[in-house]
């Protein structure tokens, strides 16, 4: 009986190294498949190489829209426990929705995390652009 116990934590936690969305995901860093992560470089475990294992923070950029003033900023953020429990809603449009924007300057995309995001884990994005 132990060892079936101790098996579905050993496959609990593996499984939870390949399905995270906006943290470290194993098949994206073993697999040739695009990687979609907005935030491209932690889809990988670069961060915990440069320093960030036991607590990052970082803005990765994204230009999306051209002649628009970032006269606004809206943020959306998510979170994420353990990589079991995760609330929020990062979404672009809630973060146009936060900041009253209807046209779009950029959006920029925030990571932060504790143990390497396997602890605690926040996705935001952030908008700028003007009403």
């Amino acid at each position: 009986m132990e060892f079936h116990l101790k098996f579905k934590i050993f496959f609990l936690v593996n499984c939870l190294f390949l399905c995270k969305c906006t943290g470290f995901n194993l098949l994206y860093e073993t697999s040739a498949n695009g990687n979609t992560n907005p935030s491209r470089e932690y889809a990988t475990t670069a961060p915990m190489w440069k320093g960030g294992f036991f607590y990052h923070r970082n803005t990765t950029p994204g230009p999306i829209g051209i002649g628009v003033e970032p006269k606004a900023e809206g943020r959306a953020c998510s979170n994420s426990y353990l990589g079991l429990f995760s609330f929020g809603n990062s979404r672009i449009e809630a973060a146009k929705k936060n900041g009253n924007i209807q046209k779009v300057a950029f959006v920029d995309y925030e990571n932060s995390g504790v143990f390497a995001g396997f602890i605690y884990h926040q996705f935001c994005t952030i908008v700028k652009g003007s009403n």
